[in-house]
């Protein structure tokens, strides 16, 4: 299957949902069976998507349809994944409905349709079309995470945290190793991210942090949650636990930059430069690299000159 998913307060790893390919199925509702995986020229294009060649894929799809070798639901749910990549919502749109026109019970073409409803600014219709899927496919945690996403963006504070905490409960295993990798294809962990960006917004600090923790505990400590949770602890006053959470991280991660960076600025607010400034050091060349225009690098400059430190050891 081939997810899409809005950004929204899922950290930014998480976007590999996105690009997640599996094998379409073609099932009635309620039934998430996983079929043998597309083969021949069907089996390239979804290759090509997999790699990111969107434009090659859809040139491919179109071929194969017209020539009456592909599977229609199939191609035109593959169609709509490319024209939702060149933000083609209505495109995508026509591609989906398509394919559930030919085969109805495809969970994936209707979690997509709806976002992109929502992106087409058209959120009741996108709102019933995620009802739907949950209705339909009642355990299926992609489901509610997206309706959770949708009903929040709609204002239903009380509404998206009833579905997210659903999609929880229905993805809760822990993390498989790699952690780094597996995180991306859990509906459940992203829900807690989302769960505890609502929360926080509503300044239900406590519940927040609960939320968080049991990010962390499912995550075996990675430190996408666990630096969440120690923003979420700054945010609350908790510097302590804050920096407590932050070393234990670094302890089974080290120079993991992000952490780094974090504990670095806690530690140059609290005048512990000696501390602070080896961690900013070997943060930064990361950060670099990744982009040099980013706030976090000015961040980090910054805090380096607040302790009249070298950008270098």
């Amino acid at each position: 299957m081939t997810f899409t998913a809005r950004p929204h307060h899922a950290p930014p790893a998480l976007a590999a949902l996105s690009a997640l390919v599996f094998a379409l199925a073609g099932c009635p509702p309620g039934e998430t069976t996983t079929p043998p995986p597309p083969r021949g020229e069907m089996a390239d294009a979804v290759d090509m998507i997999a790699r990111g060649d969107f434009p090659a894929a859809e040139a491919l799809l179109g071929q194969l349809l017209r020539d009456h070798l592909a599977e229609p639901a199939q191609a035109h749910h593959y169609l709509g994944v490319c024209a939702e990549q060149r933000e083609d919502w209505a495109a995508a749109e026509e591609h989906y409905r398509e394919a559930l026109r030919r085969q109805p019970g495809l969970f994936e073409s209707r979690h997509n349709l709806g976002n992109v409803l929502h992106y087409r600014g058209r959120d009741d219709d996108a709102l019933a079309t995620l009802t739907e899927l949950t209705l339909a496919f009642p355990e299926e945690a992609e489901g509610f995470l997206a309706l959770g996403i949708q009903q929040e963006e709609m204002g239903d504070h009380e509404g998206a945290l009833a579905s997210l905490g659903k999609a929880s409960e229905l993805d809760a295993a822990p993390l498989p190793p790699p952690v780094e990798s597996s995180m991306g294809a859990s509906a459940g962990f992203a829900a807690l991210f989302e769960t505890a960006a609502i929360l926080g917004e509503l300044g239900r600090t406590d519940e927040e942090l609960a939320v968080m923790r049991e990010a962390v505990a499912r995550s075996s400590g990675a430190p996408i949650a666990a630096v969440g949770l120690a923003r979420a602890l700054l945010r609350a006053g908790r510097e302590d636990e804050a920096e407590t959470a932050l070393r234990d991280c670094l302890a089974t991660h080290p120079g993991d930059a992000t952490a780094g960076f974090v504990l670095g600025g806690l530690l140059v607010e609290a005048r512990r430069c000696d501390e602070a400034v080896p961690l900013l050091q070997a943060a930064l060349p990361v950060f670099l690299a990744a982009n040099p225009e980013a706030g976090t690098v000015r961040k980090i400059r910054e805090a380096l000159a607040a302790c009249e430190a070298p950008e270098s050891p």
